[in-house]
């Protein structure tokens, strides 16, 4: 049938319905109401009558009839009257409830008279009163698989579901299988009978912020709406579906509403056909006709009514219109070989003899775009076509962001288009104040000093590169913003089965946006989306630089060999050259001719005193050699003995030496993460809880895993809080035995803060920084459309320029001109100062010796040339500072002691003279 010459029809002919003629057929359609149905509802019946009456021969009538839900006696009753009166009905439309719809269905199945219903009804077994029902209703199979779909859509870990009665939960039934794949888990509540919404609501926040599905009837969702703003909950990362599909007639405008609101309809309110059809209901109440069929059947109960208008056109409405056009139609079509209706007793066995092929007719029909949308029936008379709109209610009135059809199995149809999308996005962010979670931690955030407070900024209390990245957003949105803190990123609390942290805020959505070095990984995207990142970096090994000791040890030479080395090797010293001694006194080979001219000496002598004992084992062990060797096999192999132990002592001492001193300046020196994960000595670890952490404990390498395995067995933890404590435990770690594993970005802003740190090697993996919030947030695409802005204005750029190097408060100053990547490998006197030492104790205890051999001579001079111990030293002190002299006389000559005077009084240029010939070997001055 076309429906636009339909419309075009009646708005050009009178709409009074003419007064039935006797002449014509009138064939009657009887339709059950109860009290509390909208009466608006007769007039969608009326209206396709009047249509059906001014454009052809058959007439039709309609006999309207108020039963109650609960006394089925009068039901029964009314309806046996209807089927024998006035030759019968082709047709019984209603009642709208399920209990009294089975005792009509029941009347009609036995007289075989076509039952249209309007109402969900479960699906059950088929049974042979279901052989004249057609329900104009979506089967509630699909429909309940519909709202699996438009959930499962809206990607929700978890959600809570309200509901009204068991029917609720058996329309809901497809999305509760939903729980099963969820993270979170679903809550289910039953709706209280009473007013009082907030209890409930209050229970629900307290336990989740997860997502409510709400299935009641059109009366409670205003009420309950309004208590949820009053606890808190109609904020901007709150959402709601609206399971009910006559929601998106209510006026949602007084609720200054901030959420998500969803809501489900099987019509667009304003196409053009709902509206021409609403325009012709206008006219059929306005008719005087209407008014003597209100008169005539009591159709006017106004307590039911609502306005006739497109947006309030209620599904009960468009069904009733659907259904009667069809009946009629399909009526119509058949009646043509003549068959017609007949008056049938409830308690006579006679049937409708073409009942049931009207049925089946209906059944097989397939309308393309009804008022209710698409329209086809299975062979069991269950509507299988129709259209689920999902609508979004905002300020300005509902926006359809999609469609579902049975066809379409488990997708859906988007029919919105991404601008309009992002515009609506970008208008809920403006409705509330977003919450941004954070954690404090340089430079990404710290809070400002009270000095530096301004009154005229909003968010006066915190300053760093993730502040200012979100008040770039926010200006590019147009929204505000608050911050909150929390200590952690997120863990998993086996216990309460929750996440703490930053995590934990987003996922129970108490937070709209998360920001500082936060880390993508792909456990944390399964829990919360990402933005696109914005900054890139990796992990990376900081470390200290070699520290010049304050306390350093001058007699670190020594430190090549224990103590217990060197007092062994002093005292085999000894040993040795007692021994050489003993062994030369007995080898005769070391008893010599004093005279070798002399063939045959009177005595033999031995040079191998004590001293000269001492002598060839201390030149030995210094490598020095001596002038003077033994010539006894015995004493030369003792003194080889020593020699070999020399040699393997002072080549070790060497080998120590050079080690130990290089050792010393250098420091501990590792360049990559194979050099710690291959020594014990040097512990190291990362944050708590962190990115880095899991991608140690997670990864395949074998470099890595070897480290994670060291880093667990560490006694004490080598894991910190935050990085910031990882930072002071690298600086406080005396020897450097201590590394810590962070993100690159990080170690260049401590690095820029103190000189004493370094990174070692290069990144041990690549990720990346993004902006956290819930998981399927509608403003991710704003957020990443913003950044790329802000990324190719180079923004970002300035400010990590700005937070990195500009504001950054200097801990350690670099020394001018110092290299930073470099230890300087020369030894400092420092390290070396203890040779000097002992050099300088030597030659004090040989000028002591020299001392005292000086006095022992003079006394021993004095003594053998009978003159006075002064007048010996005179001479000898006088012989001693005359430095030219190389010659020495066995005795001395008394008359330079009586002549000394005289000589005393040469010019000092006659003595340099005298010592200048003696050198040339002139006699001249002799």
């Amino acid at each position: 049938m076309n429906y636009r010459m339909f419309f075009i029809f009646l708005c050009l002919n009178v709409v009074f319905t003419p007064q039935i003629s006797l002449q014509y057929e009138v064939n009657n359609i009887a339709v059950l109401y109860h009290e509390d149905d909208p009466w608006n509802s007769e007039i969608a019946v009326h209206t396709v009558i009047q249509h059906f009456n001014t454009r052809y021969d058959k007439k039709y009538r309609m006999g309207t009839r108020f039963v109650s839900k609960e006394d089925h006696l009068s039901t029964n009753i009314t309806v046996c009257d209807l089927t024998y009166e006035d030759e019968g009905v082709i047709g019984v439309i209603g009642p709208s409830s399920p209990q009294s719809a089975s005792l009509v269905q029941g009347i009609c199945s036995k007289l075989e008279i076509p039952h249209i219903q309007y109402h969900w009804t479960p699906n059950i077994s088929v049974t042979k009163q279901d052989s004249v029902v057609i329900n104009f209703y979506p089967d509630a199979t699909l429909l309940a698989k519909g709202l699996a779909v438009i959930v499962n859509h809206m990607k929700w870990k978890g959600f809570t579901v309200l509901y009204e009665d068991t029917d609720s939960l058996v329309r809901l039934s497809e999305v509760l299988k939903l729980a099963g794949s969820t993270h979170n888990p679903v809550v289910v509540r039953k709706l209280d009978f009473g007013d009082d919404y907030r209890p409930l609501l209050k229970e629900v926040k307290n336990f989740t912020e997860n997502p409510i599905i709400l299935d009641c009837s059109l009366d409670r969702i205003l009420p309950f709406l309004n208590h949820a703003r009053e606890v808190n909950m109609l904020q901007v990362f709150h959402r709601y579906l609206l399971v009910n599909l006559d929601a998106h007639t209510l006026d949602f405008s007084h609720l200054d509403n901030n959420a998500n609101i969803t809501t489900i309809r099987l019509f667009d309110p304003k196409s053009p056909k709902v509206f021409n059809v609403m325009e012709h209901f206008k006219k059929v109440r306005e008719s005087n006709d209407h008014d003597r069929f209100s008169q005539k059947f009591q159709l006017t109960n106004s307590k039911t009514s609502y306005p006739l208008k497109a947006g309030a056109l209620r599904v009960q409405t468009a069904l009733l219109y659907d259904a009667t056009f069809i009946l009629i139609e399909a009526f119509m079509q058949i009646g043509r070989d003549g068959i017609k209706s007949e008056s049938l007793m409830c308690d006579d066995q006679k049937q409708w003899k073409d009942g049931f092929a009207l049925t089946s007719f209906m059944r097989v029909r397939s309308v393309d775009e009804g008022l209710s949308g698409p329209i086809s029936f299975d062979f069991e008379g269950r509507r299988t076509n129709f259209r689920l709109e999902l609508i979004e209610i905002h300020e300005d009135g509902a926006a359809q962001v999609a469609e579902w059809l049975p066809n379409l199995q488990n997708n859906l149809s988007l029919t919105r288009n991404e601008s309009a999308h992002e515009k609506q996005v970008a208008q809920s962010l403006r409705k509330g104040k977003v919450i941004v979670i954070s954690k404090l931690g340089m430079p990404y955030l710290r809070k400002k000093d009270a000095k530096d407070l301004d009154v005229s900024d909003d968010d006066h209390d915190y300053e760093g590169y993730a502040m200012d990245i979100i008040k770039e957003i926010a200006s590019n949105l147009n929204f505000t913003f608050e911050f909150k803190i929390t200590d952690v990123y997120g863990t998993y609390d086996t216990t309460t089965g929750s996440w703490n942290g930053i995590l934990g805020e987003l996922i129970e959505r108490r937070a709209h946006l998360a920001i500082c070095d936060l880390t993508i990984t792909h456990q944390r995207r399964s829990l919360v989306d990402f933005s696109l990142p914005f900054m890139n970096l990796g992990v990376s090994i900081l470390y200290s630089k070699a520290k010049v000791q304050e306390e350093t040890n001058k007699f670190a030479f020594m430190e090549p060999f224990d103590f217990e080395v060197w007092v062994y090797t002093v005292s085999l010293y000894f040993v040795i050259s007692t021994l050489v001694y003993v062994l030369c006194r007995i080898a005769p080979g070391d008893w010599e001719n004093p005279h070798p001219c002399d063939p045959n000496p009177e005595e033999l002598e031995n040079i191998w005193d004590l001293k000269n004992c001492f002598w060839l084992t201390l030149g030995s062990i210094m490598t020095q050699g001596c002038d003077i060797l033994p010539k006894g096999i015995s004493s030369r192999m003792g003194t080889s003995m020593w020699w070999f132990f020399s040699l393997i002592m002072t080549s070790s001492y060497t080998a120590n030496m050079a080690a130990f001193l290089t050792k010393a300046a250098m420091g501990t020196t590792i360049y990559n993460a194979e050099d710690l994960a291959k020594q014990t000595k040097i512990k190291y670890g990362t944050v708590e809880g962190g990115a880095t952490q899991a991608f140690f404990r997670n990864s395949n390498f074998s470099t890595y895993q070897r480290m994670w395995a060291n880093m667990i067995q560490a006694r004490p933890s080598v894991f910190e809080k935050s990085n910031g404590e990882g930072v002071r435990r690298v600086n406080n770690t005396k020897n450097q035995l201590y590394a810590f594993l962070m993100e690159s970005s990080s170690i260049e802003y401590e690095m820029e803060k103190n000189c004493n740190l370094k990174q070692v090697g290069g990144l041990l993996d690549s990720r990346s920084y993004g902006i956290a919030m819930p998981l399927n947030s509608e403003y991710r695409s704003a957020i990443d459309q913003t950044l790329l802005k802000l990324q190719e204005r180079g923004v970002l750029a300035r400010l990590k320029t700005k937070w990195w190097k500009e504001k950054v408060v200097k801990e350690v100053a670099c020394d001018e001109g110092e290299d930073s990547d470099a230890s300087n490998d020369a030894l400092a006197l420092a390290n070396v100062g203890g040779v000097f030492i002992l050099v300088g104790f030597g030659l004090a205890i040989a000028f002591v010796f020299a001392l005292t051999e000086f006095l022992w001579n003079v006394r021993k001079v004095s003594v053998e040339e009978h003159i006075s111990y002064w007048t010996a030293l005179k001479l000898e002190l006088t012989f001693a500072a005359n430095v030219w002299i190389t010659k020495k006389r066995v005795r001395p000559d008394h008359s330079e002691s009586s002549s000394s005077d005289g000589s005393d009084t040469k010019s000092i240029a006659q003595r340099v003279l005298q010592g200048a010939g003696s050198i040339l070997n002139l006699k001249a001055f002799h």
